[in-house]
């Protein structure tokens, strides 16, 4: 099991009245198909099925299209792409992870910028810099497919540093009047404390799930004024290469600062962050490209932030420690906040 740094206090209470439904655990395993085909089909033709051999079955099965790509973003090297299913009557956006993952986690760059949707909303520069670069296309990509299929849902998803962008994209989404759940695994945090609160008590649901000792969801940390939306699906049972999980082996963890499920964790575990239900790749032989681990390539990267592994390990698991601690004193101080 993954070792994890817990304290008693009602931000780290498990959910007693949240629960996962079959429907939910079936959808989240099926639209983390869409997360990992984002690595291979962000490129690809407009019109042209989405294809993912050993990453997507279902979703090829349904014989999913894609609408529109969008453009390499130039902060943190995310694509994604929006996809039509007629099967599901569905329109679903899905951005892939980063490339550049253990420059943003060794940078520790956690700056955080105004977000005007919301009063006293405040999220993640690049993730909110890289939202803008592609929001014109996926809006409009959308926009048109509900020209043509207006009855049809929409659901996004996303991995690692595209599930951040996927959770901008659906605030605005929902604000411009298209109502949408969001599915995502191995999110980092995205804003502050108003932030998570707004999204959270959005229409639509978030299904945000964690894995095992994954350390991107512990990022940025809660000290430096970060907060989760809640609920939390963590997959808690390691190795970190497991991908069966049975719906009652999720716990689910309510609150914006809990600590009790992933964030209770510590170490640099790149494993945990790249295995959620399933590789997270077009294919459990190919690479997705996302480097937590220093590697001779990732030294020869210009961009390459100089710090080993295990001092990177170091300061995730000062930040678990120190976020255990805050977590508390917002219990004790009556300030735990609850959706």
């Amino acid at each position: 099991m993954a070792s994890a740094l817990v304290v008693a206090s009602p931000l780290e209470v498990r959910a007693d009245t949240v629960t996962l439904s079959t429907e939910a655990y079936d959808n989240m395993k099926y639209y983390v198909q869409y997360s990992a085909s984002a690595y291979c089909n962000s490129q690809d033709v407009v019109g042209s099925l989405v294809t993912c051999e050993g990453g997507c079955p279902e979703v090829m099965a349904n014989g999913a299209t894609i609408l529109g790509v969008m453009p390499n973003t130039t902060v943190f090297d995310l694509e994604g792409y929006v996809a039509l299913d007629t099967v599901r009557e569905e329109i679903v956006v899905a951005f892939r992870g980063s490339s550049d993952l253990r420059n943003w986690i060794a940078d520790f760059d956690f700056i955080l910028t105004p977000f005007s949707e919301c009063d006293g909303c405040y999220v993640h520069n690049g993730f909110y810099e890289s939202w803008q670069e592609i929001k014109t296309y996926a809006q409009g990509f959308v926009q048109a497919a509900y020209a043509l299929y207006p009855n049809y849902t929409l659901t996004v998803a996303g991995h690692s540093l595209g599930a951040a962008v996927g959770t901008l994209a659906a605030v605005d989404f929902r604000i411009a009047g298209y109502p949408c759940d969001v599915y995502t695994v191995g999110s980092p945090r995205v804003g502050n404390l108003a932030f998570a609160e707004f999204v959270t008590a959005q229409a639509g649901d978030e299904y945000r799930a964690t894995h095992y000792d994954d350390p991107v969801p512990r990022l940025p940390p809660i000290v430096l004024g970060y907060y989760h939306t809640s609920p939390e699906y963590w997959l808690e049972a390691g190795p970190a290469t497991n991908v069966d999980y049975t719906i009652d082996e999720i716990a689910i963890c309510t609150g914006y600062a809990n600590t009790s499920c992933n964030a209770g964790t510590s170490g640099l575990d790149g494993d945990a962050h790249e295995y959620y239900f399933q590789y997270m790749s077009c294919d459990a032989s190919e690479s997705n490209g996302i480097v937590l681990r220093d590697t001779l390539a990732a030294r020869q990267d210009s961009n390459s932030t100089d710090i080993s592994d295990e001092e990177l390990a170091e300061k995730l698991s000062n930040y678990t420690v120190q976020d255990v601690a805050y977590s508390k004193q917002l219990a004790d101080s009556g300030k735990a906040q609850w959706p």
